[in-house]
C-alpha cells in the first residue's frame, strides 16, 4: 500500500473517533481493492476491480464528497491493488452517505457491466 494511504490509515486508527465538524465518527474501512479481486469470487480480474474503484472515487470527487486528504490520495497514490476507501478520504457528507448506503450499494454491482449504476447512491446527494 502507499506510504500516503497508510499515513491516513495509522492517524485514524491511533484516533479511532475523529471530530468533524463538532461531530465524531468512528473510523470505517469501506471497501478494498483486495475484497473484489481476488475475495470476490464474481470480479474476474484485477482490472475489473481496480475499474470499480476508479468510477467510485471519481463519483465520489464529482460529488463533492472527498476529504482533502482524499483528494490528496487519490491525486499522488492513485488506485492499485492495495487502494482502500476508508473514513478519513471523506468528508461529512461523504461519510453519512457512505455509512447510510454503500453496503447496500455494493450489494447490486454487476462485474459483466462495463459501466456502475450510482442512480441508489446519487439520490442521497442532491
Amino acid at each position: 500500500m502507499k506510504k500516503l494511504v497508510k499515513k491516513y490509515i495509522l492517524k485514524e486508527e491511533n484516533n479511532i473517533r475523529t471530530k468533524r465538524g463538532g461531530r465524531k465518527f468512528n473510523f470505517v474501512v469501506y471497501d478494498k481493492v483486495s475484497w473484489h479481486y481476488p475475495g470476490n469470487k464474481n470480479c474476474p480480474n484485477l482490472e475489473t476491480a481496480i475499474s470499480h474503484f476508479r468510477s467510485v472515487m471519481s463519483w465520489l470527487r464529482k460529488n463533492s464528497l472527498l476529504s482533502t486528504e482524499g483528494r490528496e490520495i487519490l491525486r499522488r497514490s492513485g488506485i492499485d491493488s492495495d487502494f482502500y476507501i476508508i473514513s478519513a478520504m471523506l468528508n461529512n457528507r461523504g461519510y453519512e452517505i457512505l455509512q447510510a448506503y454503500y453496503s447496500k450499494w455494493l450489494k447490486t454491482i454487476d462485474y459483466s457491466s462495463k459501466k456502475l449504476n450510482f442512480k441508489r447512491l446519487c439520490v442521497y446527494t442532491s
